[in-house]
Formats: structure tokens, sequence, C-alpha cells
């Protein structure tokens, strides 16, 4: 088994990195057939190209195919190619120098042509999917998801689809007015119809007329108000507080909430009518942590707003960075890592590169834990060593697998959890260790 390193990309010079078996004519023989194989030539002749997951390409040629060993079972050899790449991965590593590579905004996705959306995940795409389908229809919406994620974001884009995008866009926090003041401010008032009533109020749902009313956090709106405001939903019209007649409007209406209405019908906290007239179309915001893909592109966006908000100029972060951002799971979503950046470019000169000592205690922590992993203890001499037991009905790639699974278990033990020191102890690059911790699923 000969393997070989191209030098300048598909530069035909090869270097050769291991070879296993060969005497030095025969390895002389191996490089001189690589360089006159043509890539569609390579299966033939048993030679396989692959990547280190870092910068270099490399061509494994696996020598006497024929003999016994292959013939006689059926050997898959992915798993062979899977040590083979962790070798490779860690000959790499040691022989490269080591620097801090500034993050490339430029392999970023574009942004969509939504206000305001940045879309690099298919669970967003699903949400864009959603609002161009309703683009044409008045229809009643409801947004749910976690605090955070970009409810009113997404309620803005569904108006600025629609027919009514050149006119008003209200939104309304039922959880931030005054229970006792709710009722007023959405529906109006007539002049002394209250103490306080010094001058008529047309209202927030009059103040959205032929336009779109979004009612944030529907799910905090006080029982004893719902009626009211299911009528309006079913009729149109509404009735000012101290005037006698009903008056008609023309508002679409979009609902957000973070909380669990179906939960709440059931407890007796929001009407089953009510719930029924808002779900006509849901759209849900998955939080950020199911949608990594997007945190790059959403750090580029703050850090170049954030930038001109402070007058400052040509603040990079660097990969290391921008790795631990993208693996911390934001509890606080799109908000958090907005506050996150803005917090970096407050502290951050001009022509500064962010380190990864420059985030939130938090994230770092998170980076550096895994799955409360318990401290290292030290090792007597009667600990067994790494073992694996294997059965009849084990397969070769599964085996490899658990192998691996157990070697990165171990290794983040002995460091405390930390993955720095663990993915060094592997030979791994960080990222190489967590792509191989998402492969095999650890939580």
């Amino acid at each position: 088994m000969a393997s070989v390193e191209p030098e300048d990309g598909d530069n035909l010079s090869l270097r050769l990195v291991t070879a296993v078996g060969l005497t030095e004519p025969e390895r002389a023989a191996g490089i001189a057939l690589l360089a006159a194989l043509e890539p569609d030539e390579y299966a033939a002749q048993f030679v396989y190209r692959f990547n280190d997951n870092q910068d270099a390409s490399f061509l494994l040629h696996v020598i006497a195919p024929q003999a016994e060993r292959f013939l006689s079972s059926k050997i898959n050899l992915q798993p062979l190619l899977s040590v083979v790449e962790q070798g490779l991965e860690n000959h790499a590593l040691k022989s490269k120098n080591r620097r801090t590579k500034v993050f490339n905004p430029a392999r970023l996705l574009e942004q969509v042509e939504l206000p305001g959306f940045i879309c690099a995940s298919r669970a967003m795409s699903q949400v864009i999917e959603q609002i161009h389908k309703i683009r044409s229809s008045d229809v009643t919406v409801l947004i749910t998801g976690e605090s955070g994620t970009g409810k009113e974001l997404v309620a803005r884009a569904v108006h600025a689809t629609s027919s009514r995008r050149y006119n008003m866009f209200l939104p309304f926090n039922c959880s931030a007015a005054p229970r006792d003041m709710i009722e007023s401010q959405l529906f109006g008032f007539r002049k002394g119809a209250f103490t306080g009533a010094v001058e008529n109020s047309e209202g927030i749902i009059r103040g959205a007329e032929r336009g779109t009313l979004l009612l944030d956090e529907i799910g905090d709106l006080p029982l004893e108000l719902q009626p009211k405001l299911l009528r309006f939903l079913q009729e149109g019209e509404i009735h000012p507080i101290g005037e006698s007649q009903p008056r008609r409007v023309d508002v679409r209406v979009i609902a957000a909430t973070n909380v669990d209405l179906e939960r709440a019908v059931a407890a007796g906290k929001f009407r089953e009518d009510l719930f029924h007239r808002f779900n006509v179309i849901r759209i849900y915001v998955p939080p950020l942590r199911q949608r990594r893909e997007e945190i790059p592109a959403l750090i580029n966006y703050y850090l170049n707003q954030y930038q001109q908000d402070s007058a400052k100029a040509e603040i990079k972060l660097a990969e290391e960075t921008v790795d631990l951002m993208v693996v911390y799971d934001w509890p606080g979503n799109v908000r958090q890592l907005c506050n996150e950046m803005r917090r970096i470019v407050a502290y951050t000169e001009s022509g500064s590169i962010v380190t990864p000592d420059s985030l939130s205690p938090e994230i770092l922590r998170a980076g550096g834990v895994v799955a409360q992993i318990p401290a290292p203890t030290q090792k007597r001499a009667s600990e067994p060593a790494l073992s694996l037991a294997t059965t009849e009905d084990t397969t070769l790639a599964e085996a490899v697998e658990e192998l691996e699974r157990r070697m990165i278990q171990e290794a983040l033990r002995r460091s405390s959890g930390n993955i720095a020191r663990a993915a060094k102890a592997l030979g791994l690059s960080r990222k190489g260790l967590y792509l191989k911790m998402d492969r095999l699923d650890f939580n």
C-alpha cells in the first residue's frame, strides 16, 4: 500500500508520504505509475483519491489487490481508507505551520430577495417557501418559535410580499402593555369613556387600516379580552370603548408567540376558538442551533453593521473564533448572537483580528465541554487499556466506528472535555474532531 500527495493541486509532480511493504525500486515504480495515470483510470488500478479535511489532497494505491486476503472474503475498503485518512490528518497537522487563519466572509451565500433575510439552511428555505406560497392571500398567519428566532422578521417578510406591502405594518406586543390598558390600546376609545380619556383614540387596529397588524406574544393576551379579539377576526369590525356602534376595519392579522398554544388551550388559558382562528397558516421558525449553516453569514452581517455604527473598519474574526460560535447552541438564538457581535465590535479596535479569548465565557465553556464529561482521574496500574469487543456479526466498518467513538471519549475524558486538547491528542484539527463527533452522533 502506498500513499502519495500531489504537491501543487493537479500537478503531476507527486511526493511520497508513506509506503508499507515496498522496496525502494517498488516505491519509485509506484510513483511513476501514479504520475502516468489519468483520473478516470484510478478505479481500474485500485487508486483512491481523498483529502485530509484540511488543505492537502492524497492518492492511495492498494498494491496486489488480487491477494488471497481480498479474494477469500468480502472486505470493505472504506473503513481502511478512514483509518488511513486519520493518519494523514495527523501527518498534515504536525507538518503544518500553525497560525491564526482569518475567517473569509466571501465564501458565504448572499442574502435572498426577502428584506433582512440571510438564508443558508434548508430549515429557513422552507420558511421562505411558505411565505411565497401565501403572498397573494390575506389569510391569518400564526408564527411560532423560541424567543429571539426572528418571528417579527418573518412577519415583516409576509407583509413585504403581500398586496398590502405599500401600507402600514404595525407591531403590537401583547405582553408589554399593562393588562388594564390593552383593550383601549387595541380597539381605541371615545373621549370621556373612562377616567383619563381626554381625547379620542383610534387604537392600534385602526392605525393599521389596509395594512398588516402583528400581534406579538399573543399567548399572553388576557383571557377576558380574547372574545372581543375573536369577533374582530371573524367579522372584521371593532367596538371602541365608549362608542355605541361598531366600526368595520380592513386589517390583515399576523400573530406570533413562543408559547405552546395547544397546551395553553388545554390548561384553559387560551380560548380554543380563538386558537383555531389564528391557526390557519402556521409558520414555525426553527432555533439557531437547528440552522447552524447561517451562523457565519449572520456573524458577517452584524459585524459589518456594528462596524459602521461604531465608525470602525477592518475587524476580522479568526477561523477558530467562528468555529466556536458555530458549535455553540445559542439559547437566546439570533438575538443573543446579535448582542455578542455588538459586544465584540465595542471591545475591538479597527484592523484587529478577534481570537477565541474575546468571546463570552459561556461560549468558551460550551466549546470546551461536551455532554458533562467527568474530570480526569489518575490512571491506576490495574486500569485496563482501551479495548474493543467484537462478535461474529460485527462488520469491520462497525468495529472501526466503535473504536473511533471510544478513542474520542477517552481523549475527551483525559482533557476534561477540552476540545482543543482532545483534538491535539488525537492528531486532528478542532474542526476535524467536531466533524467526526457529529458523524458519530455525540450529544
